[in-house]
């Protein structure tokens, strides 16, 4: 689902405040932690979600003789 968040308020109220975002310095925190910045006019910027990336190996033994 798309929208356009015009505050922090607003933008935690529709994903929550303990969704992880990217920090306006990259750092992943949660959005209420998240520091609040604006484009330059003047319009609230909403962070990027973090989304983990699922890492999966597979690990072979192969028994030495």
């Amino acid at each position: 689902m798309n929208y356009i968040c015009l505050s922090r308020e607003s933008d935690i109220e529709k994903r929550g405040k303990d969704i992880l975002v990217y920090d306006y310095n990259r750092n992943i925190v949660k959005l209420v932690d998240a520091q609040i910045w604006y484009n330059y006019d003047g319009d609230y910027v909403e962070p990027s979600e973090y989304k983990k990336k699922n890492c999966f190996y597979l690990f072979c033994l192969i028994p030495f003789k």
